[in-house]
């Protein structure tokens, strides 16, 4: 029992001094300045008109007495107006706070664009220093589409800018083309519908893109892009796709192909579906250089219909839920060449694990297995060694240097980042 008291007796002591040695006293130097988290405020891409999602910042009081500050505002503002929101407290400008020594407050700002080009500043005062961290940003102004469908050819302009409300539907007998550069943002429940013709082309140095319209990041550094299930995805019904170096990520399905459906992909990446990347029914797909990753209901998922996949990526590292199918989900009815291509990811490489009308040549396979008259030349039990670290937020489906799957050797052709080379899958480094 002394014993306790005398723990007790030396705990309460400790805390005693380390109270003690937390100075009350306010500073008076000018030299003692506020840091923050980071050097600048950055909101990156928002929408002219709409507030921007609120950003933060973390402001630390390093010096051994009390700072107060006695004055915070914004300054030199242009293109927006810009509120604040100081350690819970919300509004334009705001005075006499105090932070302790080792201690800080979150400063939160949010915009309100008017231009296309945001700047500015946030001013700290203390002890009659200002001490400023700067704001940048960027509006864009798209073209909006609320429901339409498009009945005559029509063309989206090279790095076009637009935003679908609802459902974007391209007529039988009418073709949509979409110049390289253009970016295509499909707000909750929007979709792409084609009936006619689709052509989307990209080119490594100017690409296109098809995703969900949240900008920003949901919180501190994790960017919406990375939250599937954001719009409907491209769904054709008896009409045509033709796209090149195109993206589609964070749809529910990003293309989903009705009876008839013929697509033609070059050097594409569809990625991050809530359910599938591909959903086919008795279609004709062709793709070339092309990623498909990453959703849980399967990957790539052909019930009847002929596809032929060459230099392919297929991979799944979802976060989000369990996968309950494969990367490439195959019926009886489906006929299937696959050439050069790399398999790997977090779920089985095929279901069923033979399908039968299926050829593969060539081919990297995460699973143990051996060549017969159905796999030809493949390497088994191969992991390609891709850079992906879940924890960062980073899928990056090159292959690293030692990569076993360098040892397959193909002919040489450009990928959709502008590199030219042998490597099997979709990419040349």
């Amino acid at each position: 029992m002394r014993g306790l008291i005398k723990i007790l007796c030396t705990v309460i002591a400790a805390s005693a001094c380390l109270t003690a040695c937390i100075s009350d006293e306010i500073s008076s130097s000018s030299s003692d300045r506020p840091e923050f988290s980071s050097d600048s405020l950055r909101f990156g891409q928002v929408w002219m008109g709409e507030t921007s999602p609120a950003v933060a910042v973390t402001v630390y009081n390093r010096c051994d007495k009390v700072m107060r500050i006695t004055d915070v505002s914004v300054s030199g503002v242009r293109g927006a107006d810009v509120r604040l929101n100081v350690d819970g407290f919300s509004g334009t400008a705001f005075h006499d706070l105090d932070i302790r020594p080792g201690d800080s407050i979150i400063v939160l700002a949010d915009v309100l664009p008017e231009a296309s080009v945001i700047g500015g500043r946030i001013d700290f005062s203390v002890n009659g220093a200002v001490t400023s961290l700067p704001f940048v940003g960027e509006a864009l102004d798209p073209l909006i589409l609320r429901d339409v469908t498009v009945t005559a050819d029509t063309r989206l302009e090279a790095g076009a800018i637009v935003r679908v409300f609802g459902c974007l539907t391209v007529a039988d007998g009418a073709t949509l083309l979409i110049e390289e550069g253009a970016s295509v943002y499909f707000h909750d429940g929007a979709s792409l519908c084609v009936a006619g013709r689709l052509v989307a082309q990209g080119t490594p140095d100017a690409q296109i893109k098809l995703c969900g319209d949240r900008l920003g990041n949901v919180v501190t550094s994790i960017p919406f892009d990375i939250i599937p299930g954001q719009w409907g995805g491209v769904s054709v019904e008896g009409g045509s796709v033709d796209m090149k170096c195109v993206n589609v990520f964070n749809p529910v399905v990003a293309l989903k192909c009705g009876e008839e459906a013929e697509v033609s992909l070059d050097n594409c990446r569809l990625t991050n579906a809530s359910q599938r990347v591909v959903d086919a029914a008795s279609s004709c797909i062709e793709a070339v250089g092309c990623e498909f990753s990453s959703s849980p209901d399967g990957v790539v998922v052909l019930n009847g219909g002929r596809a032929s996949f060459g230099r392919c990526t297929f991979a799944s590292d979802y976060l989000f839920a369990a996968s309950t199918g494969a990367l490439l989900q195959l019926s009886d009815e489906a006929t299937v060449e696959v050439g050069e291509s790399i398999f790997f990811g977090s779920c089985p490489d095929l279901s069923p694990a033979n399908p039968s009308g299926a050829l593969f040549e060539r081919c990297t396979f995460r699973s143990h297995g051996s060549d017969d008259n159905m796999f030809v030349g493949c390497l088994w039990n191969c992991d390609p060694l891709f850079d992906v670290d879940a924890g960062r937020y980073v899928f990056d489906y090159r292959l690293k240097q030692d990569s076993p799957a360098r040892a397959i050797l193909c002919g040489v052709r450009t990928d959709r980042y502008g590199v030219s080379g042998s490597l099997p899958g979709a990419y040349n480094s």
